[in-house]
């Protein structure tokens, strides 16, 4: 379990698919983390969970939780850990839950997650690919530090239209030179 100020990410559990269910077939909430209205049976999750649970991968996928609460409001998996290249992907990153969204728990999250990444797994880069249509998520991951490195032009075809995809990245070196919130309340 990893504990930022407002936040902690732990395992995933089988009783926070019910939620991830909710929010993966929300279309508005769908449609920015999985770039595309898909409606997933809760079969689905949980074979797809289940099959990550039996085949460790070189993924980590956790639960975002308000401390104060106790209960999930969000999701992020970290994709494809390369131990050697010492990189990995943030293949998907959300607060799902509305009321906990623009109060601070992303970028605590985040910043939870960047932390643990660069000291405890010692990567050297975090990268990911957020969709051209999605601004709020572009603005986010650039208070966070992440610098736009690229457009995958026509990466996705959603609501009848194709849609580039922008790669971010953050290096370790950028997280050493920013001062994040955790440091500077210490």
């Amino acid at each position: 379990m990893l504990q930022g100020e407002l936040i902690r990410l732990r395992s995933i559990e089988k009783k926070d698919l019910d939620q991830y269910y909710n929010w993966v077939n929300d279309p508005e909430l769908a449609r920015l983390i999985l770039g595309t209205i898909v409606s997933y049976s809760k079969e689905q999750i949980i074979k797809i969970y289940d099959s990550y649970i039996q085949s460790y991968n070189n993924d980590l996928l956790f639960a975002i939780e308000a401390i104060k609460e106790e209960v999930p409001v969000g999701f992020c998996f970290l994709r494809n850990v390369h131990p050697i290249h010492r990189h990995g992907e943030l293949e998907q990153f959300f607060i799902g839950e509305k009321k906990y969204r623009n109060n601070g728990y992303g970028k605590d999250a985040i910043e939870t997650l960047l932390k643990y990444c660069f000291t405890e797994l010692n990567l050297n880069r975090l990268w990911s690919i957020i969709y051209g249509y999605n601004l709020a998520a572009i603005q986010f991951y650039e208070k966070c530090g992440f610098l736009k490195e690229g457009t995958l032009r026509q990466i996705q075809f959603t609501m009848g239209k194709y849609h580039d995809g922008v790669i971010m990245a953050i290096l370790k070196e950028d997280l050493e030179n920013k001062k994040f919130t955790h440091e500077r309340r210490s």
